[in-house]
């Protein structure tokens, strides 16, 4: 029997990705329709959806809203050179009241100004490279290798980072 762990941010325990992932590996094949629609009848997959229509929609329109903001883009003069790059950030505002909703998206022009802020994003960056990293290692051992340039890389910008992190609180 395959042992089925939960990935980190997972909503679930390993326990649960160990149910869950025995149901779907049963199917063999599957669709996220299909899931969904097993969903309603299998007691391991259902008490993971919403039922209650009226508050799905609600959590569908708040995700539509995340895939809307994320795939928005930005033209930045830098010098000489003109990116395109990503115009929203979700960053953490330690100011805010409203401790239900830590996360909120800012501009580039604000990232860029508040050394916390855009120490935030860059973290948030190496650490994204780092999960995938780890959540492609098996890829290298399995279908061959890929990760030489990124296992020299990470190191060296997280400790940029740090560096800066450091100076910033020095000062």
């Amino acid at each position: 029997m395959a042992v089925y762990k939960a990935a980190l941010g997972a909503r679930f325990g390993d326990a649960e990705a160990q149910r869950i992932g025995e149901v779907l590996e049963a199917l063999e094949e599957f669709t996220p329709d299909h899931v969904a629609d097993i969903a309603r009848s299998n007691p391991i997959l259902h008490n993971h959806f919403e039922w209650d229509d009226s508050a799905a929609a609600g959590q569908w329109r708040v995700h539509q809203a995340r895939q809307m903001i994320s795939h928005i883009n930005i033209v930045v003069q830098l010098g000489d050179r003109t990116i395109q790059t990503k115009a929203f950030h979700s960053v953490v505002i330690s100011t805010t009241d409203d401790d239900d909703v830590p996360n909120r998206y800012v501009t580039v022009r604000i990232a860029r100004e508040d050394p916390d802020l855009k120490d935030q994003i860059i973290r948030k960056a190496l650490t994204e490279l780092e999960s995938w990293k780890r959540r492609y290692a098996e890829y290298s051992q399995v279908f061959g290798g890929l990760f030489e340039e990124i296992e020299r890389t990470i190191p060296q910008a997280r400790a940029r980072v740090e560096e800066r992190a450091t100076a910033a609180q020095l000062s």
